[in-house]
């Protein structure tokens, strides 16, 4: 395999590039972010008011 950014010859299961640092692999995903709620719907159950 080589680096498509820099032309260095690397073995087919690099994940990284000595020379430049550039990924091959993607990073390991964590969990998904929580949705947030918006500031309307925040406001709405500080002050109770009904829907």
């Amino acid at each position: 395999m080589e680096c498509y950014n820099c032309g260095l010859k690397l073995p087919a299961d690099a994940d990284r590039c000595p020379r430049c640092g550039q990924r091959f692999k993607p990073r390991e995903q964590g969990p998904a972010p929580a949705e947030k709620t918006s500031l309307s719907d925040r406001i709405k159950g500080l002050f109770g008011k009904p829907q």
